[in-house]
């Protein structure tokens, strides 16, 4: 696939940056320097490296660490909204991870 601007912005995190897997799934060095957007765009990188770059992790497991979950963007979106409704529905365990007792 063809990186594109619309592309690159799409897949910013939470806080509008990008991680450095993504970066790295772009064939951009880690740390970023500056204009690092403008040399991507028109790069063709596999559908795997685009996948990948798609679906960023926020969390990466300490080396030895095992048995961690690590949840995607998407993923956290979805527990969110669950754990949400499950309070609203007076759930009282879902009250006490969003904070409203």
């Amino acid at each position: 696939m063809i990186v594109t601007k619309d592309f690159i912005m799409k897949y910013r995190t939470a806080k509008g940056g990008w991680t450095r897997s993504q970066i790295e799934d772009l064939g951009m060095a880690w740390p970023a320097k500056r204009g690092w957007k403008d040399r991507a765009v028109g790069k063709e990188i596999s559908e795997e490296r685009a996948e990948s770059f798609k679906n960023y992790t926020y969390n990466k497991k300490p080396k030895g660490e095992k048995g961690r979950k690590i949840f995607t963007y998407p993923e956290q979106i979805e527990m969110y909204d669950w754990i949400n409704k499950k309070a609203e529905e007076g759930c009282l365990e879902a009250k006490e991870i969003i904070g409203v007792t």
